[in-house]
């Protein structure tokens, strides 16, 4: 690691100095050497019979020591150097892309919060955290621009931080798509509720259950979690062993994961879960305004006899125990009617 480098490098500088002091000990040995040569050649001796050295061959080899020596200490002041610069870039690095990071995880829960508003203040929350998203593009090219400066210095390996530019970017790219599918989420709720007849409290209730399965605020789930999602919501999808098909499931995959990526979005749940919705509410109009014919009067309740009357055996029975009793605007009951707009909306909530 990169501190380890420097760890090494200081050990390097602190042997060098070491050798460095022990050269004024030689220094005084090739003094005493130099003596011995000058005596020898005052009493006429040009050569030394015991010794292949020469004091000229010593005293280049010393100044070639010395030379070398020397290089070595400006290369290990150099590469500290580096090594110190080096380190400065990798906490930078990780001082910007940590902190970026955060603020991609919180803006990601921001994002997917619903926040107990209406679906138009929902809306207007994610179009500024989008022009927000936008607006740190900047800061993530200024992240780009030293993690460049590291590729520069070959600086491969950060302990600072687990992120990299790389990285970095696919996320604030996946946050960028998960604000432009959240907005346009919003809007397909804002008019499923002025137009289909969905209310926004099932729309919020549908969202709430997703939000909830998707534990990692990526506004996506996987078929498994997608599963769980429904059967909260009511659905009754069987348990099956492993290698099974679930074809009532597989056909609802078939529409909300047409190109099997193996994810649901926010945005083909709401449409699937729109689309259901919209086929009760018409066909709840639809029994609603059957019952209300069977009335003699176009009550928005029925009496036992018209119910008697005008259904078969069996379903007149399911219709009289399941039919709560009506109750008029004075929140008195009236005998001998019942509900019949409660109990076609309750049925289709089933």
């Amino acid at each position: 690691t990169q501190s380890t480098w420097i760890d090494e490098i200081k050990a390097m500088q602190h042997a060098l100095q070491a050798f460095l002091d022990s050269l004024v000990q030689a220094e005084e040995d090739l003094e005493s050497l130099r003596q011995l040569d000058n005596e020898i050649k005052a009493g006429g001796a040009t050569v030394n019979p015991y010794t292949w050295f020469t004091m000229a061959a010593l005293e280049e080899t010393w100044e070639n020591l010395k030379t070398i020596v020397a290089k070595r200490e400006n290369e290990l002041k150099d590469e500290h150097k580096k090594q110190i610069h080096n380190d400065d870039l990798r906490q930078k690095f990780a001082r910007e892309a940590n902190a970026f990071h955060d603020w991609l995880t919180d803006t990601r829960v921001k994002v997917m919060e619903e926040g107990g508003v209406s679906l138009e203040q929902q809306l207007d929350v994610v179009k500024k955290i989008t022009l927000e998203v936008k607006s740190w593009r900047n800061k993530l090219r200024s992240i780009e621009s030293i993690g460049n400066e590291m590729g520069l210095h070959i600086i491969l390996d950060n302990r600072y931080t687990e992120h990299s530019t790389v990285g970095l970017h696919q996320q604030w790219d996946q946050l960028d798509q998960l604000c432009q599918r959240m907005q346009q989420n919003l809007e397909q709720q804002i008019q499923a509720k002025e137009t289909s007849g969905v209310t926004e409290t099932q729309l919020r209730d549908f969202s709430l259950m997703f939000r909830h399965h998707d534990k990692e605020r990526t506004g996506r789930l996987n078929h498994v979690d997608f599963k769980k999602c429904l059967r909260s919501l009511g659905y009754d999808l069987p348990m099956y062993e492993e290698g099974q098909t679930d074809n009532e499931f597989e056909a609802i995959l078939d529409i909300v994961d047409r190109n099997r990526d193996g994810f649901v979005t926010l945005q083909e749940y709401m449409q699937f879960m729109i689309s259901r919705e919209t086929e009760n509410v018409q066909s709840r109009a639809d029994i609603e305004e059957a019952f209300k014919t069977l009335s003699v009067d176009g009550n928005t309740f029925i009496t036992r006899v018209e119910i008697t009357q005008s259904l078969d055996r069996d379903t007149a029975e399911y219709c009289l125990e399941n039919m709560k009793s009506y109750v008029d605007l004075n929140s008195i009951e009236v005998p001998g009617t019942f509900d019949y707009v409660e109990f076609c909306y309750r049925l289709f909530q089933k």
